[in-house]
């Protein structure tokens, strides 16, 4: 299970009116990252930008941390709704490709997160792996790459299941070590290219 965070929210909301006060607070912390940035992110200016007291902020959320692993969340879900849409496309290329944009998909997510707030993303990070960090849990992720590798059974050198485990699982982990010890490399080619053949090597025959 992926670690959870130690500062909860303090109130679930039921209704929707308190659902609608806590969607208007996350979608302003993100306008004030995105507008302002990290140093700008305060409880003060996310109740001023979503149009609450700051009382009310605090009924759900513990601190601004709170806002920002609400907002990691958001952009996280929009990266599962994309995903899914993409499957049709990414089956019918030819395995390298299909692999390519897998690669792609997970370099752009990670630089676009840690672009939103470095420090944070960098120290959380494991929470947003290609594998973490959903309702469904990890397997959402293997089911997700086990789809486009499905169609290309011929060319695997194993089951496909157990390919987008490994695939995944190998993808995730070179990201997060790359993000945390050499955040720079998520933006070099160089290292698009590098994991294509990594990855390849590990799941298709005869490479």
């Amino acid at each position: 299970m992926p670690p959870t965070s130690n500062r909860p929210r303090r109130r679930t909301p039921r209704q929707d009116r308190s659902k609608e006060m806590v969607g208007a607070i996350v979608e302003a912390g993100l306008l004030v990252l995105n507008e302002e940035g990290p140093e700008g992110l305060t409880t003060k200016r996310i109740a001023e930008r979503a149009g609450v007291a700051v009382g009310s902020l605090y009924r759900y959320f513990a601190d601004k941390d709170d806002v920002l692993e609400a907002v990691f969340r958001r952009k996280h879900e929009e990266f599962w709704d994309e995903a899914a849409l993409a499957v049709p496309k990414l089956a019918v290329l030819p395995l390298e490709k299909a692999v390519a944009l897998i690669v792609a998909t997970g370099l752009e997510r990670h630089r676009a997160l840690y672009q939103m707030h470095p420090e944070f993303y960098r120290d959380h990070s494991v929470r947003y792996t290609l594998s973490t960090f959903h309702p469904s849990g990890p397997d959402r992720a293997t089911k997700w790459v086990a789809m486009i590798l499905d169609c290309h059974r011929s060319e695997l050198a194993m089951p496909s299941d157990r390919a987008a485990f490994l695939l995944t699982r190998a993808l995730g982990a070179v990201l997060l070590t790359s993000l945390r010890e050499r955040p720079h490399y998520l933006s070099d080619p160089a290292l698009r290219r590098d994991l294509v053949r990594m990855l390849m090597a590990l799941v298709a025959k005869n490479s």
